[in-house]
């Protein structure tokens, strides 16, 4: 009678349990699954593939491969360099406008000293012959605001001065109050600005007005000065330390024309 035997079928994966030793299940649970055939043979395939894709490939052109990658990197290097040239350009085209811009500048500032160098020179021309139009001129300071009639006033003070010159010699072409506005009562009076007819008259009326006692008249002390542009006062002023000084010593001096000083 034979023995039936039965045969369990075994679990992929595992390894086939035999009778002829003993195994047991938490090694089997731990073995690696074994791979099937099929399995272990996708996947040599797969690692010939990768393999073969890496090694050269038979009957290829070394010579035409190199001469490919030659022609490639040429390329690239000659648009490298024409970048290069291209960035070279830019950076060269602001330091040239910085080099016109410097030297533009150079002969702006030349020309503006020129320019200011003729500006003074006007000024200096101009101020001569504002100066020379005023040579008739005297401005006399010192008389109240109280005597209306300037014209007449200055007749008389003239003819006080001057006793010995004919009275046609005496002859005002103008005679008015320095333009400027009405001063308080307690401010100095505003210059009379007198316009004699002749220079010569001018010069005698200076000269005989230094002497300060011939100054006095009709209770006023008066001076007498010389009627200048605005720009040569300005110059004489700032000479003020040095005839303050002058005067302080008792040194006389005198203004010549148009601007200087000159001790006597």
């Amino acid at each position: 009678m034979s023995k039936k035997i039965n045969k369990t079928p075994r679990k992929k994966g595992l390894p086939e349990y035999s009778g002829r030793g003993r195994t047991s299940r938490a090694a089997l649970a731990m073995a690696p699954a074994s791979r099937t055939g099929s399995e272990s043979e996708e996947e040599g395939e797969g690692d010939a593939g990768e393999a073969q894709g890496l090694l050269p490939v038979r009957g290829c052109n070394f010579e035409r491969l190199y001469t490919d990658l030659k022609s490639l990197l040429q390329a690239e290097i000659k648009e490298l360099r024409k970048e290069v040239g291209s960035l070279g350009t830019r950076t060269s085209d602001p330091e040239g406008r910085v080099d016109a811009n410097a030297k533009s500048a150079q002969k702006n500032t030349k020309k503006t000293v020129d320019l200011q160098q003729q500006i003074n020179e006007l000024r200096e021309r101009q101020e001569d012959v504002d100066n020379r139009d005023r040579q008739n001129n005297i401005r006399l300071r010192g008389v109240p605001e109280t005597v209306g009639d300037c014209e007449d006033f200055v007749s008389r003070w003239l003819e006080h001065l001057c006793p010995d010159s004919p009275k046609d010699r005496l002859l005002m072409d103008r005679c008015h109050r320095a333009l400027r506005s009405r001063p308080l009562q307690n401010e100095q009076p505003r210059d009379i600005i007198v316009r004699l007819h002749y220079y010569s008259t001018r010069e005698a009326v200076l000269q005989k007005a230094r002497n300060s006692a011939a100054a006095e008249f009709e209770g006023a002390k008066l001076m007498v000065f010389q009627d200048l542009s605005p720009s040569t006062l300005a110059r004489r002023r700032n000479l003020w330390p040095i005839t303050k000084v002058l005067r302080d010593k008792a040194i006389r001096y005198r203004w010549t024309f148009q601007f200087g000083l000159l001790v006597v």
